[in-house]
């Protein structure tokens, strides 16, 4: 009797609502203090005392049948005053007073309800829809309005794995499978982009979410997506735009280029044709001599070479051009040499660095042959080159701009760097985010860097990541397959 006494101070003197009843037949043996005050006085209430009644029975089911119930969570009602509240029960069976029994705690759970309420209304403002997995990656809930967007009832997805999810909304496999990465290793996902579908139905959507923890334990995620599609057939037509007007911008640098061998070749024609003139008159004035023969050859032998070298220059430089111009408005894969590549793309921007006393320096393996497509790595390297000289330099300040390429077993990895001013971490994170620009009136458009990460994920289905400090310059790790078609390894 004392053992039991003791009991019944230490659980009248709970923070937590305890109670116990009898099973059979069912009768409440023990209600504390706090439970009192969570019910209101009179604890029988049943399906009044639910916002949900049909919850009650849902509820005494288990407890019915002597059944342990873990976290139950329900938004309970004080019958004398109306308060709304939520509660998470617990239960277990047990002898008490020699009857079969349960014990019965409930938490109020209110604050914590009311912020993940306040927090869904907040994102829902921001979102097309709200969803929850379990701590197993299974789908526990979608919003309302994830069925008008993407033609799924809730019901038909519930209790899918989000592999099975993928698979059934025709989710974009790379991407998805670095979503699912993320959800494996329990790391936040923000602001993932990611194409559902093809075709005339070809859906794009933003996703962010974050783990839920109850201490050291994992129960799951909580995350928004936002349909994105319109916006991405905007950026679409941008891109294409600025990859159309790409080569026009290197019209003028590249014209510059030509302008010096053409210039000397133009001045070698006409020293030789002042001296086939010259030689002309001297044969026909019958003052034709071995000296001026032998002086006329070695003008034109030194004039001919001047021709030569400086024609073929420029012809090497229009058909640079010409290649580079062809790939960037073209979708078409074909092999090429990277490095003598990237040393193509470089030269034809050359007119801009030089302009600025940059210097920009190739280095790494030049015999690396690859299947991929040209026009993406022509873009790529020239978003990077322009990003650097708007972004990287103040004016009048000449900095070092490297290129490195270097092949690991069947992967190509291209890290690009130059010694600038560098970006604080806030500027990094949103770096490929589109039209953002730290140089909107000085000619940035906002979408160069997320041009680059369209071209390295979705055309060459590869990754890439940038990293930077204040006065510390800028650096991007951007990897590949090395033949078209192969995934990332």
């Amino acid at each position: 009797m004392d053992e039991e006494r003791k009991l019944r101070e230490i659980l009248m003197d709970s923070p937590v609502g305890i109670s116990i009843v009898a099973r059979d037949p069912w009768e409440r043996l023990f209600v504390n203090a706090r439970m009192l005050e969570l019910l209101g006085p009179s604890t029988h209430k049943g399906p009044k005392s639910f916002v949900h009644p049909e919850e009650f029975e849902i509820m005494m089911r288990p407890i019915r049948e002597g059944k342990v119930v873990d976290s139950a969570i329900y938004e309970r009602r004080r019958v004398e005053d109306g308060r709304i509240w939520w509660s998470i029960m617990h239960a277990r069976p047990i002898v008490f007073e020699g009857r079969d029994a349960e014990v019965i705690w409930l938490h109020d759970i209110t604050k914590r309800k009311q912020v993940e309420i306040k927090l869904k209304q907040l994102m829902s403002a921001q979102s097309d829809w709200l969803w929850e997995i379990d701590e197993n990656l299974r789908v526990v809930e979608f919003s309302d309005n994830f069925h008008k967007i993407s033609g799924f009832t809730v019901a038909q997805i519930k209790g899918l794995s989000m592999r099975e999810f993928g698979d059934l909304t025709r989710a974009d496999p790379n991407i998805f499978g670095a979503f699912l990465a993320d959800l494996d290793a329990r790391r936040p996902v923000k602001n993932l982009e990611m194409c559902r579908g093809n075709g005339s139905d070809e859906q794009w959507v933003r996703l962010n979410a974050a783990p839920v923890w109850e201490g050291e334990t994992f129960k799951g995620y909580f995350g928004s997506t936002k349909n994105i599609t319109d916006l991405r057939k905007a950026q679409n037509r941008l891109v294409i735009t600025e990859r159309a007007v790409a080569p026009g911008g290197m019209v003028a640098g590249v014209a510059h280029e030509i302008n010096t061998p053409l210039g000397i070749a133009v001045t070698a024609l006409s020293v030789l044709e002042a001296e086939f003139n010259a030689i002309k008159l001297k044969y026909e004035a019958g003052e034709f001599t071995r000296n001026a023969l032998e002086a006329y050859f070695e003008t034109c032998e030194e004039g001919i070479g001047m021709l030569s070298g400086n024609l073929r220059r420029a012809a090497e430089l229009v058909q640079n051009f010409k290649q580079v111009a062809v790939d960037q408005s073209s979708d078409a894969p074909r092999k090429i040499n990277l490095y003598s590549y990237i040393q193509q793309v470089v030269f034809n921007l050359a007119p801009k660095w030089k302009s600025a006393g940059h210097e920009v320096s190739i280095e790494g393996d030049q015999n690396i042959v690859t299947e991929t497509y040209p026009g993406a790595i022509g873009q790529i390297i020239t978003n990077l080159v322009e990003n650097s000289l708007v972004h990287g330099f103040d004016e009048g300040a000449a900095g070092h701009l490297k290129i490195s390429v270097t092949v690991k077993v069947e992967e190509i990895q291209i890290d690009y760097a130059d010694n600038g001013k560098g970006m604080g971490t806030e500027i990094v994170q949103k770096i490929f985010e589109p039209f953002f620009t730290t140089a909107r009136g000085r000619g940035g458009s906002g979408l160069g860097m997320h041009i680059i990460q369209n071209l390295v994920m979705h055309r060459l289905n590869g990754s890439i990541d940038c990293t930077s400090q204040i006065g510390q310059g800028m650096s991007v790790k951007i990897k590949f397959p090395r033949f078209v078609g192969q995934s990332e390894k």
